[in-house]
C-alpha cells in the first residue's frame, strides 16, 4: 500500500484505507496500461462492464442489474 503521490505509473490506484498521512492505495501492478487498477480491483470496480466490450475490464456478462459502462461504488467514502 502506498500514498497517491508515492505511486508509480503502473501501480494500482484502488483506495484500500488510510493512515495518519492520508489515503492509501493498493499499488499492485495494473491490469494493463489502459486501466488504473490491478486485475482484482478492476473486477470489483467494473462489474457492470462486459469483458468483450471495447475497453471493458469486467467479468464476462457482468451483473444484469448494473448497466454496461456504469461503475459500482464499493466504498461509501468514495462516491462517483
Amino acid at each position: 500500500m502506498k500514498h497517491l503521490l508515492d505511486l508509480q505509473k503502473n501501480e494500482c490506484r484502488y483506495p484500500v484505507g488510510e493512515d495518519a498521512r492520508g489515503h492509501l492505495f493498493c499499488a499492485e501492478p495494473v491490469r494493463d496500461e489502459k486501466c488504473s487498477y490491478c486485475k482484482a480491483h478492476a473486477d470489483i470496480a467494473y462489474t457492470g462492464m462486459l469483458a468483450d466490450a471495447p475497453g471493458g475490464h469486467g467479468r464476462p456478462g457482468g451483473n444484469p442489474e448494473i448497466k454496461p459502462g456504469r461503475i459500482r461504488v464499493v466504498s461509501p467514502e468514495y462516491t462517483i
